[in-house]
């Protein structure tokens, strides 16, 4: 998670403490570029909730902190792997 450095004042001393940032909506271009996807495959990520979305209306947006976890725990394939089965 990114953090800001806050400085304030107490007791005529200066004190640094470490304040947790609020998180920034991406787009799903913003995050297929991040992730070298088209679009078309982001939306499948989040309609089998393997990354987690927020929908805003008809809009969906991704944190960058919960894309970030998402990244460090080693993020979720589709079911079935890349490769889909040839239809008879």
């Amino acid at each position: 998670m990114y953090h800001a450095a806050v400085i304030r004042e107490e007791k005529g001393r200066f004190v640094s403490s470490v304040a947790p940032r609020s998180p920034r909506l991406l787009t799903i271009g913003e995050v297929g570029k991040y992730l070298r996807l088209p679009p078309a495959r982001v939306y499948a990520l989040i309609r089998d909730d393997l990354l987690p979305a927020v929908h805003l209306g008809r809009q969906v947006r991704v944190t960058d902190v919960a894309l970030d976890t998402w990244i460090a725990n080693g993020g979720k394939a589709l079911p079935g792997g890349w490769r889909r089965k040839a239809k008879r």
